[in-house]
């Protein structure tokens, strides 16, 4: 594992602290015995080994490694040394030779205690002129101004392919009756990614208990389960289960294409082959064409994934108004969209966080733009976002560029109006074939897919309430009584008509967007 290799030059370096990031303190200590176990970390001329010392809030100090008696200056009387300024005074006091690692956890707690950012900065100061070490041990990190110079960040990665691999092969052993193909193994495997070693067993151990001792197919439901309760625990994100595939998006046709071969990136074969996965699409058009249905129907097309949406203005609102909140719980969520993929990230209305600029805010969200537009360019982990926008005209130009793509949606042209009248129908038990298209299509002519929903229910309620059956004659009457959007929108239009994107419809008559022929542009 790359990290332990970092951690391990970090503590040879005799770098004063380290802060180590991860929900898994167990694993990560198991981690930290065995870097102090190598020989790397023996005293040439002692020939003593280095300690792995321990200190907790509830325990005070622990010998770990090698496993002797705790030195005298950790120990006060019976009582163990509780209180976190006064474990910092017992470290300063530690004035041995040879190396020590200490591991402080969930010292991130008291943060706010002055003396003991005080006593962390001291301790900083006099380990630099030993060959001590003290690691900061905590789920998250958020470091005091004053320490931030002094510690070095390392985030303890979930367990890899292999590592989860190795508990399934544990748990399968215990079914006999074991009716999982090498095929389902390995989709267990990539569906565990991002669970910590306590989370895979545990929904592993579940899968047994309800198969009867036998691990199946059903496996996989209840691994997605797992990451599902890691979204709702984290507050940031929503979790979908998308019901919605591309047979119930209307038009749409080149975007729904492109999607399409998008999804294909994410394969084994495309992995295999060195095709990369695509980043993400921005979509932009006026309100109600279909954007939102889009992201969902990305989500549930033919290899379906979690769909999260981030809301940044919540974000945004979530901080209230403390510098750096909204900040950390944009790095929390990004984290928990990591542990999560392969997944969707729908970011709906992004323009309202990052449109317009200003610094109204105290610099937060250039701040915010700032971490997305890295994680966005930097990360590896498999997620493909859909941001969507009613008024592109204001997104900064830095994070236009990070999508791959970006479409124009624009309202439904003849074909598409035709295809949405008989979606909705069709979803209300409706056959489509029994309604006249054609009239319903010409006085549609400007509507938004949204509106023609809209049609087709209030046409129902007009029919129920007259004792009658649904006809193109309610439909109709409905269809007179609303004025759409795009009457009022017209100037937004024309600018997305001429705004460099491909056209969401290009082969629909009355979609006049740009018909930019580009590919995919995979990234070979």
């Amino acid at each position: 594992m790359q990290v332990l290799t970092k951690i391990d030059a970090l503590i040879r370096a005799n770098r004063s602290m380290i802060g180590l990031t991860t929900p898994e303190e167990y694993r990560a200590m198991s981690a930290l015995k065995e870097i102090i176990k190598s020989d790397k970390h023996v005293n040439p001329q002692s020939k003593k080994q280095a300690q792995l010392i321990a200190w907790g809030c509830f325990g005070g100090f622990e010998m770990l490694e090698p496993g002797n008696e705790l030195p005298k200056e950790l120990i006060r009387g019976k009582q163990p040394i509780i209180d976190p300024a006064q474990a910092i005074g017992a470290m300063l006091e530690f004035n041995r030779h040879e190396c020590v690692v200490f591991v402080a956890k969930s010292m991130h707690a008291f943060f706010n205690n002055p003396r003991v950012v005080r006593g962390l900065l001291d301790l900083s100061f006099a380990f630099n002129h030993t060959s001590h070490t003290l690691i900061l041990l905590s789920p998250v990190l958020q470091l005091p101004n004053e320490l931030e110079a002094h510690v070095s960040l390392v985030d303890f990665p979930l367990p890899d392919e292999s590592e989860l691999g190795h508990v399934l092969g544990n748990v399968a052993q215990a079914s006999p009756d074991d009716q999982l193909t090498e095929d389902d193994k390995t989709a267990l495997v990539n569906a565990m990614k991002g669970l910590t070693l306590d989370d895979s067993l545990s929904a592993l151990k579940q899968a047994l208990i309800l198969g009867g001792g036998t691990l199946n197919g059903k496996c996989l439901d209840i691994v997605l389960g797992e990451k599902e309760q890691i979204v709702r625990k984290s507050g940031v994100l929503q979790y979908f289960h998308s019901t919605t595939d591309y047979n119930d998006v209307g038009g749409l046709n080149e975007l729904k294409q492109y999607l399409k071969e998008a999804e294909l990136s994410f394969t084994p074969e495309a992995k295999a082959f060195g095709v990369e996965p695509a980043r993400g699409i921005l979509a932009a058009g006026v309100p109600g064409t279909g954007k939102s249905l889009v992201a969902k129907a990305c989500a549930g097309g033919k290899y379906p994934k979690p769909l999260l949406k981030l809301s940044i203005s919540e974000l945004l609102a979530s901080g209230g108004g403390v510098v750096g909140q909204g900040q950390a719980k944009l790095q929390q969520a990004l984290k928990t969209i990591e542990a999560v993929a392969p997944c969707v990230v729908w970011i709906d209305e992004i323009e309202k966080a990052f449109g317009g600029g200003g610094e109204l805010d105290g610099g937060t969200r250039k701040d915010m733009l700032s971490d997305l537009l890295t994680w966005m360019q930097e990360s590896l982990s498999p997620v493909f976002v859909v941001a969507t926008a009613n008024d592109a005209q204001s997104l900064p130009v830095e994070l236009v560029r990070r999508f791959d793509e970006k479409f124009f949606v624009d309202l439904p042209g003849p074909r598409a109006r035709a295809e949405i009248f008989r979606i909705h129908l069709s979803k209300r038990g409706r056959k489509p074939d029994d309604y006249d298209m054609s009239m319903l299509v010409n006085l549609s002519k400007g509507f938004t897919g949204a509106e023609i929903e809209i049609v087709v229910k209030r046409g129902l309620r007009k029919a129920m309430l007259a004792d009658s059956t649904l006809n193109s004659g309610w439909l109709r009457l409905s269809l007179e009584e609303i004025k759409p959007i795009s009457t009022t929108m017209t100037a937004q239009l024309d600018y997305y008509r001429q705004w460099d994107a491909r056209s969401a419809d290009s082969d629909d008559p009355e979609s006049n967007g740009s018909a930019n022929a580009k590919g995919l542009g995979l990234r070979i």
